[in-house]
């Protein structure tokens, strides 16, 4: 079987070795979806590399460090974020400016859809930085900003992938 998707494009992921990351690459291999990776320099790639699936080494703001890294990418799929215990402006610089950074790639690639991981706390009436930088990154996608013809917002509330467990008053 071809390892080419129906385009005959990649995917193009950020955020790939966290814990979404890694699910969603895993699910694309599986696939059989040609997957290129962006990871930090010097950042583990421990179970990415192979397998379709090319690791590029780059930081979502540094536009430079990207160049070429999403073509031809078909889909973006944007996860790539700091939480806190980070410091205020690093959650900000990534979580906005690497989203913007993205956007701009995306665009130069002639990606057709991005995909944005956001979070629940982007929607707390209350928010931290965290959920503020969400948010924020949220509104530059969804005012039209992005210049990709299929864009999707994804707020999960808590992330349960194959193994979890969940408990509900105690009960499994």
């Amino acid at each position: 079987m071809s390892r080419r998707s129906v385009s005959g494009r990649v995917i193009f992921v950020t955020g790939a070795s966290g814990f979404i990351g890694r699910h969603v690459v895993e699910r694309l291999r599986r696939r059989r979806v040609p997957i290129r990776c962006l990871l930090l320099p010097g950042e583990a790639a421990d179970g990415l590399a192979g397998g379709g699936v090319e690791v590029l080494r780059g930081d979502v703001t540094e536009r430079e460090s990207l160049r070429g890294a999403c073509a031809p990418a078909d889909t973006v799929i944007h996860l790539a974020a700091l939480m806190l215990p980070n410091p205020p402006e690093q959650i900000r610089r990534v979580n906005v400016e690497g989203t913007r950074t993205i956007v701009q790639c995306a665009r130069a690639c002639g990606a057709r859809r991005l995909i944005y991981f956001s979070a629940v706390s982007a929607t707390y009436r209350t928010r931290n930085v965290y959920g503020d930088s969400k948010l924020e990154a949220e509104a530059l996608i969804a005012a039209g900003r992005v210049a990709v013809n299929g864009k999707v917002l994804a707020s999960p509330a808590f992330n349960v992938t194959a193994g979890d467990r969940i408990t509900v008053d105690g009960e499994p």
